[in-house]
């Protein structure tokens, strides 16, 4: 803890005594029902942060009327029928000496991206980005434009669900006013364009925050602190909030009554970019220089974000007066305990994430909730404690992926003993070469953390050995997880034996430097990131996918980032493209159109995997009755999918 003074040093805001500097933000999550009502799951989902050490919690954006609902199973301020389960919520937390305050949140013409059905409004009727497709296929819907009755009642919402809070038991309140949801939509000019009262000037624009602001303060009483989320720049560019606005802004939301300003960036990932929500792609502390800006004209506390998932970070940009407060979302989601384990000196014990943004892209799927990569144990904190086990069993897993090292860390943590056996000379399966591609060394990150969990708590990893159906008979072991992984597919078509080709694995693995003209054949996931890889290294490549889209199997945010990528880099994409042969000159592709020539002088085959079924079904054939099989070896899937089937293969043994 001597490391990060200014991390753990307490900090009084209006009143309101925070154990450090330490902020969970918020993240809609879906973990409340239906209409908007804490449910046990959202208590335990914050409660775990509360008692993982951070010094304020602020719950997901609580909509403040019912049209207002953004995602199913919001949580929502709306009415006093939700009081009882607010105030069990802000009880829970205070159990831990956390602070809790609610983030309210009206999502204006995001509606029309949302799949929950609402009437998007906005200060004007402006549409995401000429009404284009959304993530979910649809149409984006021009929004209503509000009429001044509209907003006075809007107000009015604000202050009473507000009043609700500080009713409940909360410490505080936040006004989120950033992201383009439906206050920034009023403060920025690329959304705001009224010509009365609540628009036409930089005035006009912000009456509606500092209105809101205003009535907050009266209806919650002098001593009840108050935050306002900011844009520090909407990036939009000129069009919109810049940081030299955001600076003449912050000033007026202080003296409206704001105690705090939470200085986030960015807009839906539909127009700008996503870096509200950054990807790893996307470097550490992205936004401290907007939060250092603001620092500089108010005298209130700064809370600043960006992708702060490490504490050395944390303390730097403290120290060097970029914030006041840090704020972490992801990071908490990824490892509850963060806070503790920086102030019991065991960083090495912190499962950092990884900005895979699985949590942002599952959010975006009908009625999914929110979900971690690399944390299995989120949204289901009651029933993921690690017991000790009765019985201990003896535990083989065989094949040590990310499927294999999750089940093997929790079986032992559980009381059982485990031995991991590897054929190759090291752990990592398919996350060996997944850290090659451009922006991904933060997984190495995680492979190290499950490395350094097994060796820590000495589970017996066996390297180096191929494990054969006599090799577990003799063993005699209790129970035998399969997590054997998969192997590269490749295609029948004429050609795909030619000298030109070569599979992705060979390219990330340094075997093979493709030069000149390149196809890559398939674009998943692996195709493209091989494709950024080649070109980053001066490759003129075209990635061809015969699905609709690139990357169809990664999510909205990673997509959207990915394809940006490769555009910036000049590589070509053809969705809707089908490889039928390659020839000396190239490969043969079948298009709507007819076929084609793609010249080529290399040609990376990254058509997905196929599972490694071996052992396990020699295995299935002896009867062996308590037999697992987890990750690629049942069927190629990602990183979530692989940890999370680890994690339950352990919990039910």
């Amino acid at each position: 803890m001597d490391s990060f003074p200014n991390l753990f040093s307490p900090l009084s805001v209006r009143g309101m005594e925070l154990k450090n500097r330490i902020v969970m933000e918020p993240m809609i999550v879906r973990y409340a029902d239906y209409d908007g009502s804490v449910t046990p799951r959202m208590i335990d989902y914050l409660e775990r942060r509360a008692e993982g050490g951070a010094g304020l919690i602020l719950t997901a954006g609580a909509y403040i009327v019912p049209e207002a609902k953004y995602r199913p199973n919001q949580l929502g301020v709306y009415s006093d029928d939700l009081m009882p389960g607010l105030k069990e919520l802000a009880r829970a937390l205070h159990n831990y000496r956390a602070k809790a305050g609610v983030q309210m949140i009206h999502s204006g013409r995001r509606l029309s991206e949302s799949v929950y059905g609402s009437e998007p409004v906005a200060p004007s009727p402006v549409a995401h980005a000429g009404a284009f497709m959304g993530a979910h296929g649809k149409a984006m819907i021009t929004p209503r434009r509000l009429s001044t009755r509209d907003i006075k009642d809007l107000v009015e919402a604000y202050g009473q669900a507000a009043q609700r809070i500080k009713r409940a038991g909360f410490d505080m309140v936040e006004i989120h006013g950033a992201h383009s949801y439906l206050i920034n939509q009023f403060l920025s000019p690329h959304t705001n364009k009224r010509t009365d009262a609540y628009g036409g000037n930089f005035e006009g624009r912000m009456r509606f925050a500092l209105e809101i602001i205003e009535r907050v303060r009266a209806e919650t009483g002098e001593s009840f602190p108050i935050s306002f989320r900011m844009n520090g720049d909407d990036y939009f560019g000129p069009t919109g909030i810049q940081l030299e606005e955001a600076k003449k802004q912050a000033p007026y939301f202080v003296e409206a009554g704001a105690d705090m300003l939470n200085v986030s960036a960015g807009s839906s990932i539909l127009e700008a970019t996503n870096w509200n929500i950054p990807p790893m792609r996307i470097p550490r502390g992205v936004h401290l220089g907007l939060s250092a800006g603001v620092k500089e004209v108010v005298d209130v506390p700064v809370i600043g974000v960006g992708r702060i998932n490490d504490p050395w970070l944390a303390e730097r940009a403290l120290s060097e007066g970029n914030l006041d407060l840090v704020g972490m979302a992801r990071a908490l989601l990824a490892d509850p305990e963060l806070p503790k384990k920086v102030q019991e000196g065991r960083t090495e014990d912190i499962r950092k994430c990884i900005a895979c943004n699985q949590c942002l892209d599952l959010d975006t799927s009908r009625f999914a909730a929110c979900t971690c990569a690399i944390n299995p144990e989120l949204g289901r904190e009651r029933i993921f404690r690690i017991r000790k086990v009765e019985t201990p069993k003896k535990v083989m897993v065989i094949g040590g992926g990310p499927a294999g090292m999750t089940a093997a860390l929790y079986a032992h943590m559980r009381g059982h003993t485990v031995t991991l056996y590897e054929r190759g000379k090291e752990l990592g399966g398919q996350m060996v070469l997944g850290v090659k591609p451009p922006h991904k060394e933060e997984m190495q990150e995680f492979l190290s953390w499950l490395i350094h969990q097994l060796e820590a708590l000495g589970v017996t990893i066996v390297l180096g050995k191929e494990v054969t159906t006599d090799f577990v008979v003799s063993q005699s072991p209790d129970v035998v997880i399969v997590a054997t992984g998969a192997v590269p597919a490749t295609l029948s078509i004429p050609g795909v034996d030619s000298e030109c080709v070569q599979g992705f694995q060979d390219v990330l693995k340094g075997a093979t430097v493709p030069v000149g003209a390149v196809v890559v054949i398939g674009g998943g996931r692996v195709g493209a990131e091989t494709a950024e890889f080649i070109a980053e290294k001066g490759g003129k490549v075209t990635l061809i996918e015969q699905l609709p889209v690139i990357c169809p199997d990664m999510g909205v945010s990673a997509r959207y980032v990915t394809c940006e990528a490769l555009k910036d880099l000049g590589v070509v994409m053809l969705p809707n493209s089908r490889a039928v042969r390659i020839v000396k000159e190239g490969v043969i592709i079948a298009e709507s159109s007819g076929e084609r020539l793609l010249k080529a002088d290399a040609v990376i085959l990254a058509v997905g995997f196929y599972p490694e079924r071996k052992i396990l079904e020699e295995l299935i054939e002896t009867d062996f009755y308590k037999l697992r099989a987890i990750g690629d070896c049942v069927e190629p899937k990602s990183i979530l999918r692989a940890v999370h089937e680890g994690a339950n293969a352990a919990l039910q043994i």
